[in-house]
This record gives C-alpha cells, sequence and structure tokens, in this order.
C-alpha cells in the first residue's frame, strides 16, 4: 500500500517570536506544531517514519521541519505542496507518456492516478533521499510543468548531516540533522511562482 504525506500548512499561524534558523531544529526558532503521526511505521519500527511536522510563516516564506527518520537506503520521502492556484489534485503520467509532470526519479509513474484531498492540487513536489554511505540527495519539482525539475545530489558534501541554504536554482533550503537519532527537516520556501 502507497503511504503519502500531504502538508498543508495555514498561513494564518502566530507571528513568530525570532528569526528562523536553517539548522535542521527547531529549537528557538518558533515553530508551531501543524501535525502528529500517530499511526505506526510499515517499515519497521524507528527505519523510516514520520512523527511531527512544524511549521511557520515569516516575511512571505513557509518555514517547515519534520521531525522523524529516513533509512539510508535510498527510501524517500516525497512531500507535495499547494501553494499557489492551479496544480493538480490527481496526478497525472510524466510529459511524453500522455501526462504533464517531469519524469526524474520515475514518481510521476508512481503516483499516476493518485487523488488528493478535495481541495488539494499539488503545485510542487520535493523528493528527499538518503543513500548507502553520507548521501542525500534532494529533487524540485513543479507538478503539472515538465520544465521544471531540479536535482541535486550528496547537497551536503558527502556528509549524513549538513545545512546547504541554496540548493538547485530555485534556492531551498534543506537541513538535516541526524543527532540523537532523529530526523530533521527544514525546507524553505525562496520563491515559488
Amino acid at each position: 500500500m502507497r503511504r503519502l504525506l500531504c502538508l498543508a500548512i495555514a498561513c494564518a499561524m502566530a507571528a513568530p517570536v525570532s528569526a528562523v534558523t536553517l539548522d535542521g531544529s527547531i529549537a528557538g526558532d518558533g515553530y508551531s506544531l501543524v501535525a502528529t503521526q500517530t499511526v505506526d511505521t510499515g517499515f519497521g519500527d524507528n527505519f523510516s517514519e514520520l512523527d511531527a511536522a512544524w511549521g511557520q510563516v515569516q516575511g512571505g516564506v513557509l518555514y517547515v521541519t519534520l521531525t522523524g527518520n529516513l533509512e539510508g537506503n535510498f527510501n524517500k520521502l516525497n512531500i507535495f505542496i499547494d501553494s499557489v492556484a492551479g496544480g493538480e489534485n490527481v496526478i497525472t503520467l510524466p510529459f511524453g507518456s500522455g501526462g504533464n509532470n517531469p519524469g526524474n526519479d520515475n514518481w510521476a509513474n508512481k503516483y499516476a492516478g493518485f487523488t488528493f484531498d478535495a481541495g488539494f492540487a499539488a503545485d510542487y513536489m520535493l523528493i528527499n533521499r538518503r543513500g548507502n554511505g553520507n548521501t542525500y540527495d534532494f529533487d524540485f519539482n513543479s507538478v503539472g510543468n515538465p520544465g521544471l525539475v531540479e536535482a541535486s545530489g550528496n547537497i551536503f558534501g558527502g556528509s549524513m548531516s549538513g545545512v546547504n541554504p541554496s540548493v538547485g536554482a530555485s534556492a531551498l533550503g534543506v537541513a538535516f540533522d541526524k543527532a540523537s537519532g532523529r530526523w530533521y527537516f527544514t525546507c524553505r520556501e525562496v520563491v515559488l511562482a
């Protein structure tokens, strides 16, 4: 069975108490808890699972931190974002195969026909991959636009943890902290037009 996280964070959150630091942690950054995972994982306890979602909007920028684990065997965390008008409520095939999506990582073939809840039409998709050894890859895609694909490999320069404030042409900030066996992901939306 396919499991999918669709994260929608309302822009009406309380004003933050401090500036956000891109460091893979929620400590001292004024995040609000927006979701908690209460269903056990099917991938083995503490190997690949989400625990909670934290977020805030500051100066028109969406900050999201997801806590949990992502196993280092090229398991993926795919995140769909609905942030502008348009997008796809039902995921289509890749461009060239009857649809209008990018074909990187074969994601559109895997999700083709998947229907989101009413009112959610994905505009963007983030693909996070932890590989064997010290590899962390990150892809940024526009759903329904095969022309926007940013596939960035080894974004922390051979480390299992790190901060990269400017990944790809869209300059998304990504941080990953493996400390204490917990996984933190922070994605800063710079410009998604």
